[in-house]
Parts: C-alpha cells; structure tokens; sequence
C-alpha cells in the first residue's frame, strides 16, 4: 500500500485512535517510520514502539505522513523478523489495526 492511499482511507477514522499494527502475536504500537529504498523501489519503514508504550493518534501519523515527497512511498512495517508489507488496516476498540 502506498502512503497516498492510506492516507485517503484514513481521512474517515476517529482521529484520537491509536495507530498499531496487528501482528501474528500481539498488537505493537507505531511509534515513528524511516524512509529507505530497496531494489530501487522507496519504501517508508514503520517502527514499533514496546507494547506498553502509547501509540501514535490517527491525526498526528497522518500529519506526519502528509508530505508530497511521501506519497509513492511503498508502506512497510520493520519487525524483528524483517519487512512486513502493509495491504489494509481495520477498526476495532478505538483502534487502527494496520495489517
């Protein structure tokens, strides 16, 4: 998924929900991302926080996603097992669920 579709899915979600992502495991919290390129293809790299930490809100992610230059970005999560790529997110418990 790119930066500019998540951004135009997320324009409708409550914007004081937090921003995780859901792991085969556990629910992980973002807490800031990275750009790098691979094979030539950008990608913007999400980070996780502990799972004790609070995550970002809906409208500070997305404000800090709203740049021009990130729009094509490929989105990524970075987990300990490597890059896991992001195809949707849902709602559920006052939550942003990416996955």
């Amino acid at each position: 998924m790119r930066v500019i579709d998540l951004l135009q899915l997320l324009a409708d979600t409550p914007k004081n929900d937090g921003i995780y992502f859901e792991g085969p495991e556990e629910l992980q919290p973002i807490a800031h991302f990275e750009l790098a390129v691979v094979d030539e293809q950008p990608r913007l790299l999400l980070q996780l926080k502990a799972a004790d930490k609070k995550p970002l809100k809906q409208w500070e992610f997305s404000l800090l996603l709203n740049q021009k230059n990130y729009y094509q970005h490929y989105m990524y999560v970075q987990t300990k097992t490597g890059d896991y790529p992001l195809f949707g997110f849902r709602v559920a418990a006052d939550k942003i669920l990416l996955g």
